[in-house]
């Protein structure tokens, strides 16, 4: 195999490996692309369940308060104050929630319920005092009286302005689904811009929205569905504005001014509950995105050090679902009704919310509370339950932290890496197997990094890399083993019959490399090829005087001769090749006129020495209907009797070196070698013309094989050839039909007088 060849499965895993890298980094880095991450994210989502059962750790003292649908059809019914109330429930209702969870000693109650408007149309209430309010002002003085409640916000709609002043804080709960629709990162802060109560109260009554520009001193009041600008206000150089211009009317004398808006950093309402419950002042936290960390510290000296990304976001650890038995729970009738036995003096009052972060929200499936959404612990989960999750996240400081893109990239290329290595260096099945358990072995690890300590490495890309690299390779080496078993099947097939070469690609033991093998070797080759030229090159330039040819065309027709011998030379050569490999013999090579073959390798041949000396028989015999077959048509073509070529075989037993020599840059040929092979040679030799001669060690084969053969052998005077100290044994095939004339008699001669004798 070449060093292209070789490369080729490395250049294929390396393009494997940089489009799963490419993958990763753009769902990384590229926001837009995160739906590259969805099965990243469904496998952490498992893991977050799986934590969630278990952590074994106890979570920190929360509570849901909820609105179910029974809660509904209670309040229809006139469960509270003996009046039925419709599902736009007035604000007292909440009031006095508030303030009966206080009474309780809740550390912090959060309304998961985004209360931007006033609503005057609600009955007025008499407060504890005897003091008559509306129902809004009985929820801003329950708020402002308990001083531990939170209200939800958006950053489109935060609480109307009586609510703002009188809670505790607000806290964002707005939702930013990944691309799969599943809630699992929050962001720890938004940038609020509050508007003043009049604007707010003006946009909302149009259906509006305002929008500062960001080129002039104006801000602009924009349709949203097309947010094309409908009216423009002025603002001065501090962002103020004045109401007589607001309401289109002439300034009169004095010109009351007043803040558009203000800008305000806004936390998640679960950080808000755990700054609550660790004593820590939100304002002095510590924000650096690009470090991609939130420090919250403690008045205590206690310290939170939250992973975020680039926009702020973190991950919640969702191991408390709403089903959890740590988690208190209870609906609003039931703390309403503790708040109607406190007021009342009456016994059964508890405090089972002392010290408790309390969520105030919906738990309802059918009405317009309801408030599910896509979560890692479900399709269809309470959405309050972020809340509290987030706040358990950060008071226990188990953060859940991505693996950085750098790291991920190099699991990446490190798996990838893997997969090449364990493909190239391994079988196909120990490939497999190796490769299937790194896989597994890298999940686990994955698993229990996350379980144990909440990092988060990547487990889709890694895994991708390692078995789509481990893929490729493999049937990259596939395709090119085939390819290569088709080479090797077509250079055999010129040096073996079918059927040999058919056992060679089948044996899964075949050792190509060097081997000592018992083989019978052959060497045959053509007499008369000398005679053959001369007198080849004597008609072509007599015909050339009796035409009166020039140089060139002399040159031409002494060139076309030369084409005419070599064809006549392959006929033979190629007449004695075949007889090979129909005899199962394997062609070694040409060496100019001679043909060169063994049995008994690279495949085993029982009979090798059988095989090899009736393959000789028979190509005599096919040389010898060659001859006739020439004369018969020189006869018909009148022309004089062309020079007729013979064969010289030699014949011999032995061990020998068999194996491929070669190298990766040039072609490999399969031979044998040694002291055994060149005494077929030497044998050849000495065989004159239209003889085999053999060996006495290929004799005592026959003898086994074949004996009435080896009984026809006639024995000839031993010959001294060059290589060897003493006179070699000598034995000649008879191989001539009745057709083929008399048998010729020995011819001692030309073997007394050694190789150097035999005409050419």
């Amino acid at each position: 195999m070449s060093v292209r060849r070789s490369a080729t499965p490395a250049l294929w895993a390396a393009a494997a490996a940089l489009a799963v890298l490419a993958a990763y980094l753009l769902a990384a880095r590229v926001e837009r692309l995160q739906g590259l991450d969805r099965f990243e994210w469904a496998l952490l989502d498992l893991r977050m369940r799986m934590g969630a059962r278990y952590t074994g750790e106890e979570p920190a003292s929360l509570a849901f308060v909820f609105a179910d649908d029974a809660t509904v059809r209670n309040f229809s019914a006139g469960l509270l104050d003996g009046e039925p109330i419709g599902l736009l429930w007035p604000r007292q209702i909440y009031g006095r929630l508030a303030r009966e969870l206080a009474a309780q000693g809740a550390r912090a109650t959060a309304f998961d319920v985004v209360l931007s408007e006033l609503r005057p149309d609600h009955k007025d209430v008499t407060l504890p005092d005897g003091r008559t309010v509306s129902s809004d002002g009985a929820f801003a003085e329950a708020m402002r009286e308990a001083g531990n409640v939170v209200l939800a916000a958006t950053p489109e709609v935060p609480p109307a302005a009586l609510f703002l002043t009188n809670a505790l804080a607000i806290g964002d709960i707005a939702v930013e689904r990944d691309a799969d629709g599943v809630g699992r990162r929050f962001h720890v802060f938004r940038t609020y811009r509050i508007w003043n109560p009049v604007l707010f109260e003006f946009a909302l009554r149009n259906g509006l929205r305002w929008e500062p520009s960001s080129t002039t001193n104006r801000i602009h009041m924009l349709d949203p569905a097309t947010g094309e600008a409908v009216r423009d206000l002025e603002i001065d150089d501090t962002g103020k504005f004045s109401f007589d211009a607001l309401l289109g009317r002439a300034p009169r004398g004095f010109v009351r001014l007043a803040p558009a808006y203000e800008t305000r950093r806004v936390w998640n309402l679960g950080v808000v509950l755990a700054a609550a419950q660790l004593g820590v002042n939100l304002d002095d936290a510590g924000v650096d995105l690009e470090r991609g960390r939130v420090v919250l510290r403690g008045t205590n000296g206690l310290e939170r050090v939250i992973p975020v990304d680039a926009r702020g976001r973190m991950y919640a650890d969702w191991t408390v679902p709403v089903e959890d038995p740590r988690l208190l729970i209870g609906n609003f009738e039931s703390v309403l009704l503790d708040a109607q036995r406190r007021a009342a003096g009456l016994a059964g009052a508890t405090n089972r919310y002392q010290g408790r972060l309390v969520v105030v929200g919906s738990a309802a499936t059918s009405s317009n509370l309801s408030d599910i959404g896509a979560t890692p612990l479900g399709e269809s989960t309470f959405q309050a339950s972020g809340l509290w999750n987030i706040a358990q996240t950060i008071i226990s400081g188990r953060f859940i932290r991505p693996a950085p893109p750098w790291l991920g990239a190099l699991l990446v290329l490190v798996a990838a890496v893997v997969g090449f290595v364990v493909t190239r260096r391994l079988s196909a099945a120990g490939a497999v197997l190796v490769v299937l358990a790194a896989a597994a072995a890298y999940v686990a690890a994955a698993w229990w990094l996350f379980l144990a300590l909440r990092w988060w490495v990547p487990v889709v890309f890694p895994l991708g890399g390692l078995l789509l690299v481990h893929g490729v390779a493999l049937a990259v080496q596939v395709a090119l083993e085939r390819g290569e078993r088709q080479r090797v099947r077509a250079v055999f097939a010129r040096m073996v019959s079918p059927e040999v070469v058919k056992e060679l690609l089948g044996s899964e033991r075949l050792a190509l490399g060097g081997a000592r093998r018992r083989l019978t070797v052959f060497f045959a080759d053509v007499r008369g090829f000398t005679e053959l030229t001369d007198t080849a090159e004597a008609r072509a330039l007599a015909q050339a005087g009796e035409q009166g040819l020039a140089a060139p065309d002399t040159q031409a027709l002494l060139a076309q001769q030369a084409e005419f011998v070599l064809a006549t030379v392959n006929l033979y050569l190629a007449t004695v090749a075949d007889l090979v490999k129909r005899h199962g013999g394997t062609l070694d090579k040409y060496i100019g006129d001679c043909v060169m073959a063994f049995w008994g390798a690279p495949t085993d041949d029982p009979e090798h020495a059988l095989n090899c000396v009736r393959a000789a028989i028979e190509a005599q015999r096919a040389i010898a209907d060659l001859n006739r077959r020439r004369e018969v048509e020189a006869a018909a073509r009148g022309e004089p009797t062309p020079p007729l070529l013979q064969l010289g075989t030699g014949i011999n037993t032995g061990l020998a070196t068999a194996g491929l020599v070669g190298s990766d840059q040039h072609i490999l040929n399969y031979t044998v070698f040694g002291r055994e092979v060149n005494l077929a040679s030497r044998l050849e030799s000495a065989s004159g013309r239209a003889r085999i001669l053999i060996s006495a060690a290929t004799l005592e084969e026959l003898r086994i094989s074949d004996p009435a053969l080896a009984a026809a052998c006639v024995p000839l005077p031993a010959v001294t050839m060059k290589g060897f100290r003493e006179p070699v044994p000598v034995f000649e095939v008879p191989w001539r039909r009745p057709e083929d004339g008399t048998p010729q008699a020995p011819d001692t001669g030309a073997l007394a007088a050694g190789p150097a004798a035999v005409a050419r």
